[in-house]
């Protein structure tokens, strides 16, 4: 006889029982709010039980990316769709999508993964038809007008369903989104109406709806951000749908002096530095060319500004022989200041020129093999900014006072209050936006593991 094996769920608020009940009796079922509020897990409970008794066969999960989507449903934590269903299913592909094949009291349900952030997504499903839909991070999926857009496509596959539910969940993101304009606030309207057939569930929720967190996870959580009256702090820990205003990094611009090192034989007798990665952004017509090098330290915990330099590039074919120079005396630069090796220098994928360029350098350095030259790793620039504002917050960003650059640019940029570009920076000449690039690409390559020493 098998063993059993059983699941460590802590309670859920009666906020989250009395949400999951209308899941029941209502075909549209949206979750909006905090990071960690435990938005996904209480839907793909639902979702697993209607699995066990729905009619249709085939079911959809996305996200922004198959990973994504893999990820927060099937894994989960230990709480997704794997262990929910533990003994009784098996991986394998559908139409060229990932899926599980899950066996249940109504027989067997194939349940596909999907990634939606890209253009061309909607091909994917395109042909296909669903008995149910559950999305997570359902604002980085693709919206548009046109036929490309994937949420539309995703809900025309249901059509055929004899029962059709959805289930999303998001993060908040600007009022004016699409996300919003498109659907959630239309729904809303129109089930206020009267005029919505099917039902629609809606519920927002907070960091501090998830009974299932300590009061040190809570805290730990909280203390990242600060400003309580901060877009993150609205957003993030509240689950409000807040704009971005003003100074992105307040708290560096307010007062400078907690972030910026003086002494850096000091700082490296304190710390146990690993290596040194540059980032490089590519300028021309007018634009600057920008170099940041960073020393990662203490395993990924720690980063510091070393150096940064900028060169105007007016265009034309001088500009790479000027960057080839200004290139090599950077590198040569930061091997005269410090020992601490340089392994990686990450430039802008989009001009090969310039990359190759930089492989040239290294070949007359005698660096091949020692220094490796990539594309930069391609964040979006919110999740970059996102990023750094943590490490900022937590101490684990710091520059020192002699980059000049570095130290203006953070003090300098603000959000863009444009209509539908609220979660970007304002790029219109008042801040160094060239040298934040290549400052973010120096780090950015190992984005996941700095964030993993800010939870």
């Amino acid at each position: 006889m098998a063993a059993t094996v059983t699941m460590n769920v802590k309670p859920f608020s009666p906020k989250y029982v009395a949400y999951y009940k209308r899941c029941f009796t209502n075909q549209i079922n949206c979750l909006e709010g905090a990071y960690r509020a435990g938005k996904s897990v209480i839907n793909i409970f639902s979702f697993a039980s209607y699995l066990e008794t729905c009619e249709d066969k085939v079911h959809l999960v996305t996200g922004a990316s198959i990973a994504t989507a893999r990820l927060n449903v099937a894994d989960c934590n230990g709480l997704g769709l794997k262990y929910l269903f533990r003994g009784r299913y098996k991986t394998g592909e559908y139409e060229g999508n990932e899926c599980m094949k899950i066996t249940t009291k109504t027989g067997e349900k194939i349940v596909i993964f999907v990634g939606g952030s890209q253009s061309d997504s909607y091909k994917k499903i395109q042909g296909l038809s669903f008995g149910s839909w559950l999305s997570v991070e359902l604002a980085n999926l693709y919206i548009s007008d046109d036929e490309k857009c994937f949420i539309d496509m995703a809900l025309s596959r249901l059509t055929q369903s004899k029962n059709q539910k959805v289930w999303w969940d998001l993060n908040p993101v600007y009022p004016t989104h699409k996300v919003y304009t498109k659907y959630l606030d239309k729904y809303e309207e129109n089930q206020e109406a009267g005029l919505f057939f099917g039902g629609y569930n809606y519920m927002k929720c907070s960091l501090f709806d998830n009974s299932a967190l300590t009061e040190a996870q809570i805290k730990s959580f909280t203390s990242k951000y600060p400003d309580k009256t901060s877009m993150e702090y609205q957003r993030y820990i509240l689950g409000n749908r807040a704009c971005a205003v003003g100074l992105i990094f307040s708290l560096f611009a307010k007062d400078k002096s907690n972030w910026l090192v003086s002494d850096f034989t000091e700082y490296i007798r304190l710390n146990s530095p690993q290596f040194i990665s540059i980032g490089v952004d590519f300028g021309g017509n007018g634009s600057n060319t920008t170099f940041v090098a960073t020393v990662i330290s203490n395993n990924y915990r720690d980063v510091l500004i070393i150096k940064d330099y900028k060169l105007v590039m007016a265009g034309g074919e001088k500009d790479v022989e000027d960057f080839h120079n200004a290139c090599k005396e950077f590198i040569e630069g930061v091997m005269n200041f410090t020992s601490i090796p340089i392994r990686y220098i990450w430039g802008d994928c989009a001009d090969p020129v310039m990359i190759n360029e930089i492989r040239n350098v290294i070949k007359e350095l005698h660096k091949v093999g020692v220094i490796r030259v990539l594309d930069s790793k391609k964040w979006t620039i919110k999740k970059r900014i996102d990023t750094k504002k943590l490490m900022i917050a937590k101490s684990h960003w710091k520059c020192l006072n002699s980059c000049a650059n570095v130290i203006d640019s953070t003090s300098t940029q603000v959000w863009n209050s444009k209509e539908g570009h609220e979660d970007e920076r304002l790029d219109d000449g008042t801040a160094d936006i060239d040298t934040a690039d290549a400052e973010e690409y120096s780090w950015s390559g190992f984005l996941e593991k700095l964030i993993k020493y800010c939870e």
